[in-house]
């Protein structure tokens, strides 16, 4: 590595500045929560594969949302609410899975569907896929093995099916409502709003957008700054909510710690929304 290659830095002290400055209240609760779910898993105890796809969601969430803060705390409020969306979906289907073990092999088995869709987009366009003639075998013999239990109905009278798009013809909005009321309550700001910026929409693209003297301003500060603000809020009480699943699966007894979770997310963000407003925002 040449030596002036230890100078460059991946981030803007600038914006871990004005994070401090404007989200001191929140560092505090996020660092907790984030160490106390991270002690959770180094305590679990995993007996069965169930358990297995349970803790590796749960470290997924964790792990996302680090993902989700660092982008915040750098001031990319399109890319926290990009995240935010994906962080969301995961944590419902961990949430889901927990609750509904018996669903854990049907969220597995997909895994053949998509080793089959890599495969067939490989062969589409002659793409080397890097497997001999016995793995691409086996892909498809194991897709055969599970095609039907994964196929929608799309034209009743004539009985035409199509592979459905997901591991489950639930929607996410459906899981959410099944399992928690708050969680439902989030799909709007967390899921399906966020899709937009994730997805190359010409709403995402107004969105992210500010009118000054008839001059459009693309990803201004003060729009990246309340977007990141915002995300990062409902990210933060997405947090508590799996680690709260987490303590109940695999039935941590920590109760009491939950509550507390959720009061510091509360009080950090009414602080923060309470407090001025920075010059020029």
């Amino acid at each position: 590595m040449r030596p002036e290659a230890l100078k460059c830095h991946f981030g803007h002290a600038d914006e871990w500045e004005y994070f401090y400055q404007n989200l001191g209240p929140v560092i505090e609760p996020i660092v907790k929560i984030h160490d106390v779910l991270l002690d959770l898993l180094t305590k679990t105890e995993l007996h069965s594969s169930d358990d297995n796809v349970v803790y590796m969601l749960a470290v997924g969430c964790l792990k996302e949302f680090e993902e989700l803060l660092l982008l915040a705390g750098n001031g990319y409020g399109g890319g926290t609410t990009k995240l935010l969306r994906a962080f969301y979906e995961r944590v419902v289907t961990f949430h889901y899975l927990a609750t509904n073990p018996a669903k854990i092999e049907q969220f597995m088995n997909y895994t053949s569907v998509h080793w089959h869709k890599l495969l067939m987009e490989a062969e589409a366009v002659h793409a080397d896929a890097g497997l001999d003639n016995a793995a691409i075998q086996k892909i498809k013999d194991d897709y055969e093995a599970v095609r039907e239990q994964f196929m929608e109905v799309i034209c009743k009278p004539c009985d035409k099916k199509r592979p459905q798009m997901s591991w489950t013809k639930k929607p996410i909005p459906q899981q959410a409502s099944e399992l928690n009321p708050t969680l439902r309550a989030l799909c709007f700001n967390a899921y399906l709003r966020p899709t937009f910026y994730l997805h190359t929409t010409f709403l995402g693209i107004t969105w992210q957008a500010t009118t000054d003297n008839d001059e459009v301003k693309l990803f201004g500060t003060k729009l990246e700054h309340e977007t990141a603000k915002e995300s990062l809020e409902l990210a933060h009480l997405l947090l508590v909510h799996a680690t709260d699943v987490t303590n109940d699966y695999f039935k941590l007894s920590r109760d009491e710690l939950m509550k507390e979770l959720a009061r510091d997310w509360k009080d950090a963000w009414d602080q923060v929304r309470s407090a001025k407003k920075p010059e020029g925002e």
